[in-house]
């Protein structure tokens, strides 16, 4: 079986990672939010985006 590698990043890095995200997919994080909580994504794309980048709770 392959390792795992895991890469710990830092406040600035996420939040630069997921700036691109929604810049690369045209929205905020407030539609895609919005998307999420209709159910109704713009795309898979966004969908998967939600499921990496959504807040824990």
């Amino acid at each position: 079986m392959a390792e795992i590698e895991i890469h710990e990043l830092t406040e600035q890095e996420w939040e630069a990672g997921k700036s691109a995200t929604l810049d690369r997919l045209g929205c905020t994080e407030a539609e895609l939010e919005e998307m999420a909580a209709t159910g109704e994504y713009a795309s898979p794309r966004h969908r998967k985006a939600w499921l990496a980048i959504k807040p824990a709770r």
